[in-house]
């Protein structure tokens, strides 16, 4: 299939991250940010062997693994981006990200945040949130940077719901996942806006790794996370699987 130059030609994307280009390798534009999405490939891997019960059991998660093998997608989406800082690797990584994020929303979303038609009719909800994600997509293709709008879109929902199920379930370990995923979250986020806004800082200091540990931490974070809503969704929408 043939594809124009400006999608795959290295550095056609206009979106590049601290660390500098080239240095590590001659083969590779930020070797640091490539390979710092290892975790994010490994993790994702073992889930989807780890939940081939859960999509079993619980209701309404039969296809609960689009979610892991999203996460992997936007890894290799994210690998080649950084490899190559092309256009189509961008479009790659962000949209495995949009994917993802509506994935989990439609997965695991606790039924007492959604209207009681979308309780009765889980599958309608399902459709809605593909409906989102392909709607995100064609509004990035025409408009990249709305990509980034619908990235932060997803912490509110994360956050309102993670707060929730804090204060409804006592189990010490559930509580100690929980705050522990919104913990790595925050640094993560920390580490995304520092790489992105205070870079001449970090080139100084010679430390241009932020993105590459945001890589790490949002990995972890995203697991912990996960882990948390789909033990919740499981204990209230399928007790017996407890």
């Amino acid at each position: 299939m043939y594809l124009p130059d400006k999608l795959v030609k290295p550095l056609s994307s206009k979106i590049d991250w601290c660390e500098p280009n080239y240095v590590v390798s001659t083969n590779i534009a930020e070797f640091w940010n490539t390979l710092s999405n290892i975790p994010m490939l490994v993790i994702p891997l073992i889930l989807i062997y780890l939940y081939k019960d859960y999509s079993l059991k619980v209701l309404h998660c039969r296809f609960v693994n689009i979610v892991w093998a999203l996460l992997v997608l936007t890894a290799i989406g994210s690998t080649y981006f950084h490899a190559t800082l092309s256009l189509l690797g961008l479009f790659v990584d962000e949209i495995g990200i949009l994917w993802m994020g509506f994935a989990m929303l439609g997965m695991w979303l606790p039924g007492v945040y959604l209207p009681e038609y979308f309780n009765k009719n889980r599958y309608h909800y399902h459709v809605l949130m593909i409906a989102g994600a392909i709607t995100s997509t064609i509004l990035g293709l025409i408009k990249p940077q709305i990509n980034h709008i619908f990235l932060f879109f997803f912490l509110i929902p994360t956050l309102k719901v993670a707060k929730g199920q804090l204060s409804r379930h006592t189990s010490p370990e559930f509580q100690r996942l929980c705050k522990r995923g919104l913990v790595t979250l925050a640094f993560a986020l920390v580490s995304w806006v520092c790489d992105r806004f205070i870079c001449s800082f970090w080139l100084q200091i010679h430390f241009p790794y932020l993105h590459a540990i945001w890589h790490v931490l949002i990995a972890i974070a995203t697991y912990q996370l996960g882990v948390c809503c789909s033990y919740s969704y499981a204990l209230h929408s399928s007790p017996k699987t407890n």
